[in-house]
This record gives C-alpha cells, sequence and structure tokens, in this order.
C-alpha cells in the first residue's frame, strides 16, 4: 500500500499542477493531412487540432472543428484533445471546387474569464476532370485584318471550372479562313494551329488575328474528351480605310460617256471602294462633286459600293465628275460626262439588195432603199422627210425598160430611217434580137435631206443563180445587246429556171369516158386544166383529142350509151374533122386551152395509134427548139382504130382506119413516115419528145396497158394507171416531171477581222471587238432550206442549230457550204452578234462574198447596217435613303409554332430592295438564314414575316434583318 501511495500522490499532484497552470493562456494549431482532394463529395481527409498551454499539451479540452459546408463537412464536429493536448476529426468534401478553410476553437477559463482560442487551415479541393463547354466569348464581325479575342472556359460535371491551380488543360485550336493567313497568337507568332491553356480562373485566352480579305474566319476548338469539340465562326468584314476608288458610268461612250441633252436621260455611276488588300471599303463616307452646288457626301454599302445618278440636262457640254474618300489618306477618281447636242446632224444610205434581178427576170424583183438620220452620236431621229432620186443609169449597152422609185419621199420611223422601193428595169426576153444572157445595168440611189445628200449604187442582172437579201433585228442596239442577222439566198436566177415546155395534151373522147360518177371525161378534163394552170407564161399547150370522126348530136350517141350514163355538163352537137383532132394548137394562152378542154364530147372510137401521129406532127409542125417537148397520152380502153401505135405486125394503106379492131396486131402505114418512124414511140423519140402515158380505167386490158407503158418508157417517159381520185396528182406530177432543174454550188463566206463603223475600217481585235459571235442553242447559229414550187414545201435542210464559235474564234470569220441550189429553193442562216462598240456599223465586213461554181463568180453582200448607241433609257440608282427599323415581335407571350416578325423599310430609290431575315440562338454569334423577302419596290412601308419554331430548341433568338439593293 505504502508503495502504491506516492504513486497516487504524484498522479494528483500532476493533476492538480495542471489545474493550477489555468491561468496560462492556451495555443491551438490545425493541421489536415492531405494536400489535394477532389470535388468528388467522397475525398477526405484527417483534421488535427493540437492544444498546448505554455507550451505543454493540455488534454481534456474540447475542441470544435468547422468549414463552410458548401466545401464539405466534419466529423466529428467536436472532439476532446487526449494527453497530447490532440483533438482530431475527418474532413470530407463537397462537390465544390476551390479553398476550404477548415476552423478548431477551444473554450479555457482565463484570467479574464472564459477565453476562445480558434486556429484554422486550408484545405485545397481539385476540380474533376473537363465535362462540359462552359462559356465562349467572341465578337462575330470584325474588321478584316484585325486582333478580338476569344475566351472559353470549361466545367466539370458539378460545374466547378477547370482552372489550372493543380493540373493545367489544355485546348488545341485550329483556324481556317480566306487565304489561310488568320491565326491564333501563341505567345510569339499568330499561327493556324496551337495549344493554349487554362489558367488560374478557368479561363482559355485566345487571341485571334482574322485574315487580311473578307470572308468566314473558322475556329475549330478541340476540347479535352469527353467535352464535345466545337467550331464558330468570325465574320471579316470590310470596312477598312480604302486604298483604291473605281467608277463605272452608264451609259458609256468615246471618248466620254455621254448621254443627250434631252432634259431626261441621265448617267448612273457606281463608285466601288477597295482596302489595301482588295476587300471592299464598307460604311466609308465619300463626297461627290460635279458644278458648282452639286456637292453631295454619301456613304459606301458592305460591298464597298454606292450608286448615284448625275442629269439629266437641257444644254449641251461636258463635266468632271470627282468622288474623294475621307480620313487621312483620301483616294480619288475623277471622270468627264458629255451631255450632247439631239439635232440631227447627218445620214446613211443602204439598199437590199444592191444586186439584184432584173425585172424580165423576176417581175417581183425590188429593192428596199433605207435612209437613216442621226443625230452626232448616231442616234435615231424620227420625223425627218428624205427625197429619192434616180441618177446615172448606165445600161451597158443592153435594151433595157428604165429603173423607177414606187415612192420618192419617206419620213423617219422611230429607228431613223426613212424607207422607199426601186424597181429595176427590164431586159429584152429570150428570142428577141436584143436578149443578152449576161445582161447587166447600173444607175444610183440619191438621198436628200437637208444640205445632205448621200447616193447608193445599185445593179440589176438576168443574172444566172441566186438573189440575196439581208437583215438585221433590231437595226438600233444599245451598246453590249445583241443582234440576230438573217442571210437569205433564193435561187430564182434565169440560169436554174426550167426550159420552156411545149406539151401536147393527147384526150381519149370515146363513149367509154362517159362511164363513172363523175364522168371521166370531166375528172380528166379538170385535171389537166389544174396541169395546164402548173405550166409558165413561157410554157406552150396544145390539146388533140381522139375519137369519132364527123358529127355528135350529143355524148355518146353513136356509142349506144343512154344520156342516164351523163352526169357531167357537155356543149354539143358538135362535128370533128379527124379521128384525132388539133383542138387547140400550141398556146401559151391558158385560158384558151381550158375553154378547149370544156369543149370535148366524147362519143365512140379509140384511134390512138392517130392520135399520137397527131400530136407529134403539132411539135414538130409548130414547136420550139431548145425547150422541152412531151405528149401526155390519156385513154380509158384499147387501142382500135388505125391499129397497133407500135407498129407490130404488118402495115397496111388499103385499109380503112376504122378496120382496125381492139389491139388489132397490125397498123394502119403512113406514107410519110420511114419504116422505123412507124412506131410512135421510136417517132417520139427521134424528134426528142417524151410521151407520157395514162391508163384511166381498170378495163384496159393486160396488153393494153402494156401498149401504153411501152409508148412512155421508150421515150424517157413514165407510164400512170390513174383514176379519177389520183388523175389531178398525176398530172401534177408529170407537169414537176417536165420542168428541168438546174444548180449551183454554193459558198457564202463572211469575214468580220474588219469592220467599217462610221465608214472607217475598224480591226474586230479579239481583245476589244467591236462585233463578237454567240451561239444560243436553238437561236444562232440556225441554217435551213427548202423549196416551195406547184407541189408545195420540202425542206431539203431542216432548220437546225450550228455552234460556229470555233471557226470565229480562228479567224473572226463564218464560212457556210451552202451546196447544191435549185430553182425556188431557200437557203437561209440566222446568227447573233454582239454589239461591243458604240456607232454606225455595217456588219458584213470587206472581203465577205457568195462564191457560186468554185468561185467561177461571186456575189457581194449589201451594207447591213446596226446602229449601236449608250442605253439611254437606264436612269441608274440614285443616292437614296434606305433604313430598316422598328423590328420587334408581334403579340406576346409563349411561342410554340411560329414568331411573327413586324419592322418598317423605308426606301427612297429607284430600283428594287431584296431583304435577308436571319435568326441567332448563341447570343449573335452566328446566324441561320430563314426567309428572303425580294424585288420590294420603292417606299415607307410596313414588311412581315414570321420564323417558324417548331423544330428549334427553346431559348432566345436574336432576329436580324439586312437589306440589299
Amino acid at each position: 500500500m505504502a508503495t502504491l501511495r506516492p504513486g497516487l500522490f504524484l498522479i494528483c499532484l500532476l493533476l492538480i499542477c495542471t489545474g493550477a497552470a489555468a491561468g496560462e493562456p492556451y495555443d491551438i494549431t490545425v493541421t489536415n493531412g492531405t494536400g489535394w482532394l477532389i470535388a468528388n463529395g467522397a475525398d477526405c481527409a484527417a483534421v488535427t487540432a493540437t492544444v498546448t498551454s505554455g507550451g505543454a499539451p493540455v488534454a481534456g479540452v474540447g475542441v470544435t472543428f468547422s468549414c463552410d459546408p458548401a466545401m464539405g463537412r466534419l466529423a466529428p464536429a467536436t472532439a476532446v484533445t487526449d494527453g497530447s493536448g490532440v483533438a482530431r476529426s475527418t474532413f470530407t468534401v463537397a462537390t465544390a471546387s476551390g479553398t476550404a478553410e477548415i476552423t478548431a476553437s477551444a473554450t479555457y477559463e482565463g484570467d479574464d474569464g472564459l477565453t476562445t482560442v480558434t486556429a484554422s487551415c486550408v484545405q485545397q479541393i481539385d476540380h474533376l476532370a473537363p465535362y462540359r463547354l462552359a462559356s465562349r466569348t467572341y465578337t462575330s464581325e470584325v474588321s478584316v485584318g484585325s486582333v478580338t479575342p476569344i475566351v472559353l472556359s470549361m466545367q466539370d460535371r458539378y460545374k466547378n471550372p477547370i482552372d489550372s491551380r493543380r493540373t493545367v488543360e489544355t485546348v488545341h485550336f485550329t483556324v481556317g479562313s480566306p487565304g489561310g493567313s488568320a491565326g491564333i497568337w501563341d505567345g510569339t507568332a499568330y499561327v493556324d494551329d496551337c495549344v493554349l491553356p487554362v489558367d488560374e480562373d478557368g479561363n482559355v485566352n485566345a487571341v485571334l488575328k482574322t485574315a487580311p480579305l473578307v470572308g468566314e474566319n473558322i475556329v475549330y476548338v478541340d476540347l479535352p474528351a469527353p467535352v464535345a469539340d466545337t467550331y464558330f465562326t468570325i465574320y471579316g468584314i470590310g470596312d477598312g480605310i480604302p486604298a483604291s476608288i473605281s467608277c463605272t458610268i452608264s451609259p458609256t461612250g468615246t471618248p466620254n460617256p455621254w448621254v443627250p441633252a434631252d432634259g431626261v436621260s441621265k448617267f448612273s455611276i457606281l463608285y466601288t471602294l477597295k482596302d489595301a488588300a482588295g476587300n471592299p471599303a464598307g460604311n466609308r463616307s465619300l463626297t461627290i462633286t460635279a458644278l458648282p452646288g452639286e456637292d453631295q457626301t454619301v456613304t459606301t454599302n458592305s460591298d464597298g459600293q454606292i450608286m448615284v445618278t448625275y442629269g439629266p440636262k437641257d444644254t449641251t457640254g461636258t463635266v468632271t465628275i470627282t468622288a474623294t474618300s475621307g480620313g487621312d489618306t483620301p483616294v480619288t477618281c475623277s471622270r468627264t460626262v458629255q451631255f450632247t447636242n439631239t439635232a440631227p446632224v447627218e445620214m446613211l444610205l443602204s439598199a437590199n439588195p444592191q444586186t439584184m434581178p432584173s425585172l424580165d427576170a423576176n417581175p417581183a424583183s425590188l429593192s428596199e432603199i433605207r435612209a437613216k438620220v442621226m443625230d452626232e452620236k448616231g442616234n435615231p431621229v424620227s420625223g425627218e422627210t428624205v427625197a429619192f432620186s434616180i441618177d446615172a443609169v448606165d445600161l451597158e449597152g443592153n435594151v433595157c425598160a428604165a429603173p423607177s422609185l414606187i415612192e420618192n419621199t419617206a419620213t423617219t420611223d422611230g429607228d431613223g430611217y426613212a424607207v422607199v422601193r426601186f424597181v429595176p428595169g427590164a431586159f429584152a426576153l429570150p428570142g428577141s434580137d436584143d436578149y443578152n444572157q449576161t445582161a447587166t445595168a447600173t444607175c444610183a440611189v440619191v438621198a436628200t435631206w437637208g444640205e445632205v445628200t448621200r447616193s447608193i449604187p445599185l445593179a440589176w442582172k438576168n443574172y444566172p443563180f441566186l438573189s440575196v437579201t439581208t437583215s438585221v433585228d433590231p437595226e438600233t442596239v444599245e451598246v453590249n445587246d445583241t443582234v440576230s442577222v438573217n442571210i437569205t439566198l433564193r435561187g430564182d436566177g434565169w440560169a436554174l429556171q426550167p426550159d420552156p415546155i411545149d406539151v401536147v395534151l393527147v384526150i381519149d373522147r370515146s363513149g367509154s369516158m362517159l362511164y363513172d360518177k363523175p364522168d371521166r371525161m370531166h375528172s380528166v378534163r379538170e385535171a389537166a386544166k389544174d396541169f395546164v394552170d402548173l405550166m409558165a407564161t413561157r410554157d406552150q399547150v396544145s390539146v388533140v383529142s381522139f375519137g369519132r370522126n364527123g358529127y355528135i348530136s350529143r355524148p355518146g350517141a353513136n356509142s349506144g350509151i343512154s344520156t342516164s350514163e351523163i352526169d357531167n355538163v357537155y356543149v354539143y352537137p358538135v362535128s370533128y374533122s379527124d379521128y384525132a383532132t388539133v383542138d387547140a394548137s400550141l398556146t401559151s394562152n391558158a385560158a384558151s386551152v381550158r375553154s378547149t378542154l370544156d369543149a370535148i364530147v366524147p362519143d365512140h372510137g379509140t384511134p390512138m395509134r392517130h392520135a399520137l401521129y397527131t400530136s407529134i406532127q403539132e411539135i414538130i409542125d409548130h414547136g420550139r427548139d431548145s425547150v422541152v417537148q412531151a405528149v401526155i397520152l390519156l385513154s380509158d380502153g384499147d387501142y382500135n382504130w388505125y391499129g397497133d401505135p407500135l407498129a407490130r405486125g404488118t402495115g397496111y394503106t388499103k385499109y380503112s382506119p376504122t378496120d382496125f379492131g381492139n389491139l388489132a396486131s397490125s397498123y394502119y402505114k403512113y406514107t410519110d413516115l420511114s419504116s422505123d418512124d412507124q412506131n410512135m414511140a421510136t417517132y417520139a423519140a427521134r424528134h426528142n419528145i417524151t410521151i407520157y402515158s395514162i391508163g384511166f380505167s381498170d378495163s384496159i386490158s393486160s396488153d393494153g396497158r402494156s401498149t401504153l407503158r411501152q409508148l412512155a418508157e421508150t421515150t424517157g417517159g413514165i407510164y400512170y394507171d390513174a383514176s379519177a381520185t389520183n388523175i389531178d396528182s398525176i398530172y401534177t406530177e408529170i407537169a414537176g416531171e417536165l420542168k428541168t432543174e438546174a444548180g449551183v454550188d454554193t459558198t457564202v463566206g463572211l469575214q468580220f477581222d474588219n469592220v467599217l463603223v462610221n465608214g472607217l475600217a475598224v480591226f474586230n481585235d479579239p481583245a476589244d471587238p467591236v462585233l463578237d459571235y454567240v451561239y444560243l442553242p436553238g437561236e444562232s447559229t440556225v441554217i435551213g432550206s427548202w423549196i416551195d414550187n406547184e407541189t408545195g414545201r420540202h425542206e431539203i435542210l431542216p432548220l437546225a442549230t450550228y455552234d460556229n464559235t470555233s471557226e470565229w474564234a480562228a479567224g473572226r470569220s463564218l464560212a457556210f457550204n451552202v451546196g447544191t441550189v435549185r430553182l425556188n429553193q431557200t437557203w437561209t442562216a440566222r446568227f447573233t452578234l454582239k454589239v461591243l462598240k458604240e456607232g454606225n456599223i455595217n456588219i458584213f465586213g470587206p472581203g465577205s462574198l457568195i462564191t457560186f461554181n468554185g468561185g467561177a463568180s461571186s456575189l457581194t453582200l449589201p451594207d447591213t447596217f446596226v446602229t449601236a448607241v449608250p442605253d439611254l433609257n437606264n436612269t441608274g440608282l440614285n443616292s437614296s435613303a434606305l433604313s430598316v427599323d422598328n423590328l420587334t415581335r408581334e403579340g406576346s407571350g409563349e411561342v410554340t409554332d411560329f414568331l411573327p416578325l413586324i419592322w418598317n423599310l423605308n426606301y427612297t430609290g429607284e430600283g428594287t430592295v431584296t431583304q435577308r431575315l436571319y435568326y441567332s440562338n448563341d447570343d449573335k454569334h452566328t446566324w441561320t438564314r430563314f426567309a428572303t423577302l425580294t424585288a420590294i419596290a420603292p417606299g415607307n412601308v410596313t414588311q412581315r414575316s414570321s420564323l417558324d419554331v417548331r423544330v428549334l430548341p427553346a431559348g432566345s433568338y436574336w432576329i436580324r434583318v439586312p437589306v440589299l439593293l
């Protein structure tokens, strides 16, 4: 016991000593055992508080632990110090990153009563891995070549900023831009590919330098996974300091742009300002000066352009218009314009064609004489009277009727043209002692307008081949417009005309010609009359009919044919003096021949042999030399009287002509003919007479048809089977066969390497052309050819489009191989030219020719003018006001389908405007177009549209309405 007591005493003593030391102040310290925790709601760290007094630990002291609850929690919140003076707690993080201040406090009885001592420590809490892009801040539109900041920030899943306090995250930037010159500052240079870190505030700070060219600077951002990558667009706007200015004036002119001083016409002037890199210098002021008091200051649009008008003026003269940009280094552009006199001062004279067929070659031949009155700039002047006369007639030794003018005066029209018609003279006809198959005559047509006189030479020929006409449409155009040029060739020269024709119509008047309805005779004579109408005035026709000889009291009386068979009208009684009679001798009197055909009366007999003999004799006795000679034989039955036309069998002179029956194998012998010529086919062929034969009935026997066929084919003619339904077309076909064809090989060569402008030859330079060829599918070049004759219109070359671009490029020329042109053939070509210089331009340059037969002869093209003037009707745009304001939504409340919009547009110009509507749902960083309103006329008007939001995410939307002229 004794040994234990001292121990107990010692302990008590110590306790007493401790308690006795209560007057010493306490100290407290706090430490944590972990440098960094992660803000994941689970990480924890031990917290230790040590209480001492006078440097000695104090046991049994209650310690209270505390911190910001947002940063975490402490457990236990209170603890008692142990013998080492230590109290312990555990800090568990919440989900917020940052710095957590942990405080420990202890209270003791001091000299002044209860005293609390406090100490704290800092626990660093880091963010989790990057989870989302929290913000991006940039300006979506900046000046080209300028620098602009881009600030990005990221967060972890608990929205803590991704900062650099512990671990430095990085972001990868890639930049694309016009010209590839935009870049991000990497500390030493602007590069299009760089990596930047986050800072301690959780921001990635980038500086973009935009490209010096207008356009989109696209920044692609590669963010740490799993954050989705993103990109955004910064538009480089052209609003830099002007470094150049250009000016375009419409209409143009040489040497200066000009318009008439008519109180109406004006200039439209477009100024374009650009910066040193060639970008539009938008939103820049421009001061324009002209005459005193006409100064004006305007502002360029986003394209760096401004349009103004100048004029109109009532007085002539020149004005220098100067435009100067604002700023310390202005740029200037000066141009001189002219207001011209509108009084008429000049006249041009042209003829189409200039070389034409003489009146004997073509009774419809004429030429159109055109005098054009113009002002000093080539503009047409209407209402002017021009007188015309013929002078210097030269017949070149030919006998020729005098040429004439149908009109002697004319008044200019809206295109400035006064037009009269010229009729050429007529030369002696073939067969005349004065006939010359290559006759030519010339004259001059003189046009007089006031003191101005112009003349043009004309020629007319009984020419051998073609006539040519040309035209251009329109005849007055604005510079840079196109004209349609037409060339037409017609095969109407005498060398292409068919030879004259002597033809005998040999018509059966046997009784059977009364059969059918209508009568066969009626069908035949009507078709024969149509044949006569197809003959030209220089052709001759004869009528030979064959049948009964003698008196005929009525049609069919001697054939025993009842009057009930007769369906048509005949003139009777009649007497025929022979079995085959020349009812009409060869004549060009078509009316007389038609009357003769109407007088034929059918009755009895088919003396075909005698009919052929009589018709051949008619041509031999009365026909002409060097003409086409033919006999057209028509019968509806087998031959009988006079026997076989082909002289087969035995020939007799002792028998009566009527002793020979149907298809007799003998024949009546003509004593004035040789043995060979007894065959009527041989007789005709020896005299170059062609027989065409027509079998007009199904009742003709096969032998009868064979005879008709042999008669025709032996002489080079054709046999036809006919009926009432086709007899007319057969006679028409024979008429075409009789018309001999001639043709001429033709080429058209058009030269445009030099053209006449205002009477002077000008090189049509490919680099600066006067005229340029334009290929237009379906319009240029269109070529076609056809023949119009008595049988209708026949396509030779269907109209089709051809591209002559390569040919034009090779030599400023167009060549057309027309080929063989025949009688009544028309060949036409239509092509388009662009007129690029002002003035009076003769379309076909020197050297343009139409050549025949390999160049053995040629024909020039008539002068064909087009007048090119500036656009006198384009008043352009003035420096008008244009504004858009009061853009707002209509209505109120939540929008779930369409967002109605309303705004005011005020435009005081002369054209129209286009409005484009855009929305942005990312605080004006990117814009999406959703509507376009076009062709808005001038005025102060209320505009409306709507945005379909049915498929758009909920949120706030910005709307903007840029306007374009």
